[in-house]
């Protein structure tokens, strides 16, 4: 199985997580060094090692924790609350930091280009 996970809290609108995104972060210490914050594996097979037996792999301990048991043997933790309280999900981005109307630029500020 290589489908993503779907975390959700009651009355909430479901995170969808990419295996691939909960492996990269797998803190199993064969896979993670964490004196040094590092992966031990190669981010080149992360593809490969994203997969799970089946929904047996995967389970929710003590209704806090998302726990896997990956393919190849490592098992990953991830705190329910963490995965939704860090996720971009439906998030209010401020454009105006990011996006300022041609009209309310001065002079200096207005693109160019040399033709």
């Amino acid at each position: 199985m290589n489908r993503p996970m779907h975390v959700k809290r009651k009355d909430e609108k479901p995170l969808v997580v990419p295996l691939v995104w909960l492996r990269d972060h797998c803190r199993d210490p064969r896979s993670y060094n964490e004196a040094t914050n590092q992966r031990k594996s190669n981010a080149v097979d992360l593809m490969g090692k994203a997969k799970v037996e089946g929904m047996q792999s995967v389970s929710i301990i003590d209704g806090t924790k998302l726990a896997i048991l990956w393919k190849d043997g490592l098992q990953s933790e991830f705190p329910i609350d963490d995965l939704l309280s860090s996720s971009q999900v439906d998030q209010s981005v401020d454009l105006t930091k990011y996006v300022i109307p041609w009209k309310q630029m001065n002079e200096d500020e207005l693109p160019r280009m040399q033709m």
